[in-house]
């Protein structure tokens, strides 16, 4: 990606914001608390509209100033009342917004051009609020504006559905104000919502416990909310943050207890009174996942992942009642309340794939186009249906011009269509082009072209998503990105590329002084280990991100025992230490070179298939071979799009890697 975004989800009490630039993410913390969340608040002061946490400072002293949830205005298309002031939805989400983008200008140094922004499931395509949206982050001062469902962006969290294929079915749940349920499909370069079920769970659990705290509370809350005036909103407000304190406290002990102010009694909580207030809400969760799913003609079997976000998927009883419902354990990351900008930063990291290059011949593909007679018609049919191999001079569609002729569209060699084609009934003109697969069998013995080849003595991993070559030598670790320019960290000293549990290339390195883990993309230490110095052999379990560094140890009999010393890299805490000759065998999970390095014995995409084998690299596609050469000690890939086979060989100290256009 060329230029830095700012990824941002508008809550209906907390909103979240991060800034994403080369392929990094960082959460926007408010400047006021330093916390993740910023509160989705405004309050129109007399020197202009506050905004999150300025806002909720100023709430007790002007309470009739103040509203939560500016989003919700533009959502009922209505207007906001702020004392003697009313704004539209669009003032208060522009002041809001401009809030953030400053602290991002602040933070990141420079003006961010580009914003990401969530929008509510229910917005429909089309729809006027989308509009409205991308206005207000112009106005905000962004000159792009690209909106992405809520819960698409959920759905493409890294933490719950990192290890999903292309393709695959999540059915997501997003339990914040409101509670929406939706099916989304992962393509990955246009995720599509598929159904969509949205209700007020979450507004009515809030406003069940409200109800019961008022009940129990009756003879000393009443008074405080039938107060005239600003100290009856005030009582309001802090009744509705002690309900929703307690609730979410309620995810992690039985039971909560919290008082409206020092002097008033305590109410509480525990998990059975609150399952007892939540049941409506759950059954209409339960509901809505069934109806998702029978809305897009899906059943439980079919979903990879059912995921639950939002703060209410905090709830023990919300993961329960999906699970029973559903028969499938729910995903539910570590803070689900910031799914949402997690996915939605990582679609903003995936910009590069939305560039659309011009078309041109390839080796599998090219464009076919035929002009229309006189600039302009309507596409009566396809003859052929796309994917079916047809000779040279067979119709494939017919044309209607504006006289009333009816022209055929035929095939200029044998091809077969692909990709998506015009629907029936469309106007077409000046030319129809679409994109058309050669035949197989014209395949047979003509390789794919050479794009690029890289020779040398280094080691070279493909990074997991199948997106960029490292290069790993004595001196350096070369970065090569399949879509962008090269770059290099010099090694301190000699090591090996890993990949982090956060899918980061670092290098592993040691000497005698120790072993130490630096990031390669920001060249930073991420951990040192002085008391690991003198080992001959340092391996990395990926998974649990753990190292275990081994030095030689005494001549037992005739083996000669090794010590090793296992450490944590997130902390560098030493764990354990062992004396144990067959100690990898007891812990399989370590390894030397990278275990989620991307090369492998073999690797397809769609008909394309390609096996390294001790004879050599084949390729064939639907069957046939188009590429069959020598490659001693070879592995596969393709790239993450599929239009890249990269083949990495070696022999006698020297590696080499070629990459083919397919």
């Amino acid at each position: 990606m060329a230029e830095p975004i700012l990824a941002v989800d508008l809550g209906a009490v907390t909103s979240a914001a991060a800034i994403v630039a080369q392929r990094r993410t960082a959460l926007l913390r408010d400047p006021f608390t330093a916390a993740n969340a910023w509160p989705s608040s405004v309050l129109a002061g007399d020197a202009g509209v506050l905004a999150g946490t300025a806002a909720e400072r100023r709430r007790r002293a002007e309470p009739a100033r103040y509203a939560q949830g500016p989003r919700r205005a533009v959502d009922a298309q209505a207007a906001l009342r702020l004392g003697d002031r009313e704004l539209t939805g669009s003032q208060a989400l522009t002041a809001y917004l401009s809030t953030m983008a400053e602290e991002a200008h602040e933070i990141y140094g420079s003006p961010l051009a580009r914003l990401v922004l969530t929008v509510p499931a229910a917005y429909g395509v089309p729809d006027a609020r989308r509009d409205t949206m991308i206005a207000i982050g112009e106005a905000a001062g962004f000159g792009e504006v690209e909106l992405i469902t809520d819960a698409v962006a959920a759905a493409l969290d890294p933490q719950t559905t990192r290890d999903l294929p292309d393709g695959a079915l999540v059915l997501v749940g997003d339990l914040g104000a409101t509670w929406t349920v939706a099916l989304a499909a992962l393509d990955p370069d246009r995720p599509r919502l598929l159904a969509v079920r949205t209700g007020s769970g979450g507004a009515d659990l809030d406003a069940a416990l409200f109800a019961d705290l008022r009940a129990r509370g009756r003879s000393w809350l009443e008074p405080m909310l039938a107060t005239p005036g600003d100290a009856g909103r005030r009582a309001h407000h802090d009744a509705l943050d002690l309900v929703r304190r307690l609730k979410h406290r309620l995810s992690t002990a039985d039971r909560a207890d919290d008082r409206l102010s020092p002097v008033s009694p305590a109410y509480g909580l525990d998990r059975a009174e609150l399952a007892v207030v939540a049941a409506g809400a759950l059954r209409g969760l339960v509901a809505g996942c069934r109806q998702v799913l029978a809305d897009a003609g899906a059943a439980p079997a079919d979903v990879a992942a059912v995921v639950l976000a939002g703060g209410g998927a905090r709830m023990p009883i919300a993961t329960a009642a999906v699970r029973d419902a559903l028969g499938q354990v729910p995903r539910c990351a570590a803070e689900p309340e910031f799914a949402v900008i997690r996915g939605a930063a990582r679609w903003a990291e995936r910009t590069d794939e939305r560039r659309l290059p011009a078309l041109a011949p390839g080796w599998r593909r090219e464009p076919v186009a035929w002009a229309v007679p006189g600039g302009t018609g309507q596409l009566l049919r396809w003859t052929v249906p796309p994917g079916e191999v047809v000779a040279a001079g067979t119709p494939l569609a017919e044309v209607r011009t504006p006289d009333d002729l009816v022209h055929e569209l035929v095939a200029p060699r044998d091809l077969a269509l692909a990709g998506t084609l015009p629907a029936p009934g469309a106007r077409v003109g000046p030319l129809v082009a679409v994109d058309a697969s050669r035949d197989p069998a014209a395949l047979a013995g003509d390789p794919p072209p050479l794009a690029h080849r890289w020779e040398s003595g280094e080691e070279w991993l493909l990074t997991p998503d199948r997106r960029t070559l490292l290069a790993c030598g004595p001196a350096a670790v070369r970065t090569l990105p399949l879509d962008g320019p090269e770059s290099a960290f010099a090694a301190p000293a000699p090591g090996r590329v890993h990949i982090d549990p956060d899918d980061r290339p670092v290098l592993v390195c040691w000497d005698a002084d120790g072993v130490a883990v630096w990031d390669v993309g920001t060249g930073k230490l991420a951990v040192r280990l002085p008391d690991a110095g003198g080992a001959t052999a340092v391996l990395v379990d990926e998974q649990r991100w753990r190292l275990a560094a081994e030095v030689p140890g005494r001549v037992t009999g005739r083996y000669r025992r090794s010590v090793v010393t296992f450490w944590d890299l997130r902390t560098g805490e030493r764990l354990d230490r062992v004396s144990d000759v067959a100690w990898r065998r007891h812990h399989p999970g370590y390894a030397e070179r990278s275990t989620r390095d991307a090369f492998a014995p073999a690797a397809t995409h769609g008909p394309l298939a390609a096996v390294a084998s001790a004879a050599g690299v084949r390729l064939t596609v639907g069957g046939v071979t188009a590429l069959d050469e020598p490659a001693p000690g070879a592995a596969v890939a393709f790239c993450h799009l599929g239009t890249r086979l990269l083949v990495r060989s070696e022999h006698e100290g020297r590696s080499r890697v070629d990459v083919r256009h397919v």
